[in-house]
Formats: C-alpha cells, sequence, structure tokens
C-alpha cells in the first residue's frame, strides 16, 4: 500500500482554491474528484466519505486569507491508498498573473509522472519555515570528511531558498558531512554502529559519525560564541556582514551560490574582523584570552597580540623546558609565529609576552 503522510502549504497574493482527485498510477484516468472546493468562500474542508474507497486516513484542507505572504491553503492527508494503482492527484487553481508556491513537508514530494497538465516538483526554496526568520542565522552543509574526490562539496541534504519574500537562504554552510561526535551512554542504538569505543570512568564511552544540518548548525553556534567573546555587543546583521567579508568561497560555492549564503565559515578570518573593526586598544589587554590558530598546527600558528607592537612568544614542553622562542612583530592585532622544524610533535605551552599583557595557552603540534 502506499502510505502517505503529507503536509501541504499552497501561497499566493491573488485568488486561490484547490481541490483533490484520485488519478491511476499508470495513466492519469480520474476515478474520483472531491465535491467540495477549498476557497475563500468554504476555508475548512474534511472531505467526505466517498473518498474511503480508495485512500484510508483523514484529509484536511484549510484556507487562511490575508497573511503577511498572501493567501494560503494549509493540507493535511494521513492514510494509505487502498492500492498502489492509484495516486492522490492536487489540482489547485489560482488568479492569472499572479505567483503560486506549493511547500510539501516530511516525506511527500510532487510528481507529475508525465501526465497532462500536472507539475513536477522541485528543491527550489526548499528551505524549512523555521530557518527563515528574518532575525535568525541559518547554517548549509558541506563535506568536510569522506573520499578525498567528495570533500568539499555541498551536502545533498542541505536545502536553500529564497525565502517567499526573496531573501536568499542559507547565510552560511559549514561542515556537516560527516562530523564525529561523542554519543549519549543512555544512547539506544546498537553499538555496532559506533566509530569509537573507549573505556573510561568506569564505563564505555561512545563516538559516531552523523551527518546533517543539525551537525553543521553547532559548529556555526559554537565560532559565535567565540564572536561573542570577542564582542558581545554584535547583532545577527553584525555577524552576517562579518560572514559577508570573511566567509571562503571556492569552486562549490561559486557553482551554486544560491546554496550557499555567503560562503563557508571562516571561524578564524571572522574572529580577526571583529578585532580589527572593534579596534584591538579595546580589549583588555591584562585580561584577554590567548587565541592561538591553528591549534593542532605543524609549528606555524598566529597569536592574537591585543595593544602590542610585538610580542616575545615562547614554547614549553610539558616538562617546563622552553623548546623554541621568537620575537615576532604585530600586524592587526596578531602575530605571526613560525616553529616549524623546531618542535617535534606532542603538547606545548605557549606564553605570550609583551609590554602590556602576558598569557599563555595550550598548543598541540602533530
Amino acid at each position: 500500500m502506499n502510505k502517505i503522510n503529507a503536509y501541504i502549504g499552497i501561497y499566493t497574493p491573488g485568488s486561490l482554491s484547490a481541490y483533490l482527485a484520485v488519478v491511476g498510477a499508470d495513466d492519469g484516468q480520474i476515478y474520483y474528484t472531491t465535491t467540495a472546493e477549498c476557497n475563500a468562500d468554504n476555508p475548512t474542508v474534511s472531505l467526505p466519505s466517498g473518498i474511503s474507497e480508495y485512500f484510508d486516513g483523514p484529509i484536511t484542507m484549510q484556507y487562511i486569507e490575508n497573511t503577511p505572504i498572501g493567501n494560503n491553503i494549509y493540507i493535511e492527508a494521513e492514510g494509505k491508498m487502498s492500492s498502489k494503482s492509484y495516486r492522490l492527484a492536487l489540482i489547485v487553481e489560482g488568479e492569472d498573473g499572479k505567483e503560486l508556491q506549493m511547500w510539501s513537508e516530511a516525506y511527500t514530494e510532487f510528481v507529475s509522472r508525465n501526465f497532462e497538465g500536472y507539475t513536477e516538483g522541485d528543491s527550489e526554496m526548499s528551505i524549512n519555515c523555521m530557518a527563515c526568520g528574518k532575525e535568525s542565522i541559518s547554517v548549509g552543509s558541506y563535506r568536510s570528511r569522506g573520499s578525498e574526490e567528495y570533500l568539499g562539496q555541498i551536502s545533498y541534504f542541505s536545502s536553500w531558498g529564497p525565502t517567499i519574500d526573496g531573501r536568499p537562504k542559507p547565510d552560511i554552510l559549514a561542515p556537516g558531512q560527516s562530523l564525529i561526535s561523542s554519543v549519549s551512554n543512555y544512547d539506544s542504538f546498537s553499538s555496532e554502529y559506533y566509530t569509537e569505543v573507549q573505556s573510561a570512568f568506569g564505563r564505555d564511552n561512545y563516538w559516531d559519525t552523523m551527518m546533517g544540518t543539525s551537525m553543521s548548525a553547532p559548529v556555526v553556534s559554537g565560532i559565535i560564541a567565540t564572536w561573542l567573546e570577542a564582542n558581545p555587543e554584535l547583532t545577527p546583521q553584525d555577524i552576517k556582514d562579518i560572514f559577508a567579508e570573511t566567509a571562503i568561497n571556492d569552486e562549490y560555492t561559486l557553482a551554486e551560490p544560491h546554496k550557499c549564503g555567503y560562503g563557508k565559515i571562516d571561524s578564524f578570518a571572522g574572529i580577526k574582523k571583529i578585532y580589527q573593526t572593534t579596534g584591538v586598544s579595546n580589549v583588555a589587554a591584562e585580561k584577554h584570552p590567548l587565541v592561538i590558530y591553528q591549534n593542532p598546527s605543524d609549528g606555524r600558528f598566529t597569536v592574537l597580540a591585543a595593544n602590542e607592537s610585538a610580542v616575545t612568544v615562547s614554547v614549553y614542553n610539558l616538562s617546563g623546558a622552553l623548546a623554541a622562542t621568537q620575537r615576532c612583530n604585530t600586524s592587526g592585532g596578531f602575530a605571526d609565529v613560525d616553529f616549524s622544524g623546531s618542535l617535534t610533535p606532542g603538547s606545548y605551552i605557549v606564553k605570550v609576552a609583551g609590554t602590556r599583557s602576558h598569557c599563555a595557552s595550550k598548543l598541540i603540534v602533530k
């Protein structure tokens, strides 16, 4: 049987009417047409029992007029066709010259089956309405793990806009295919699916590979949290402006810009932009955290050196012995350090000293 869980929204600034029919799956022949159309004169339709010969389950249609995005009809259908020989058909009538848009949620799609008069659906404007707020920051996904030939590609599951009022979405892309992260010890899935299991604290601890915009959105949330540490006054529009100036664009984002917003997020370029915009003199030199990028590194990294024209960067091993030191000039509040070839793989403590500040943090050398 053909199960259906359909949640459909129809939007247009003009007049609007819709009804359902049952058609043959192979030839489009109409077997049943609902007698009641959903429109401004008949805003609520619960389909009559006559359709039960073909479809088992409730179907409701609701007309709502004069919303901020026009006139709407919402359709819910949950059930199954009595035979694979039948399909539900949706017939919509709009106003000449007025654009009409339709969306389906869950696992419903619009297919024409090459029947005359029916329209095939597509993935344009497929981004979820929860990600379309004007103050919200919506995040798409790109591939950051797996076969090298696919790295950087926009994820197949990453939806895109524009919104119904023409705004591009998502705003930014981040790694979301595939990420390895910790799994709850109370997770009910079989351990055979886990990527890694390690014993500690008297229990087994699990890691797994997952993918989705539910993975890429937390990446951006964490990055923005660090940006807000640098400047707590940032607004959503400020953050989008930083995206616009610092995001990475490559062959994949340039090929499909409508799916990418401003591009791929660049955490470090963003925080550098914040310090350059707000002025590193606004950072309390004696209190600011030591920012090290990249970390882990190969011995080459950049440190934040607020309010300093030059700093001494010293690296100590975990026994406290000095492993390397270098005097560095700063540019825009940052100093580039190169200890490549001087540090063996391992963990170190980096200390940065200037005339106004002293700070330290851990560094991992690969």
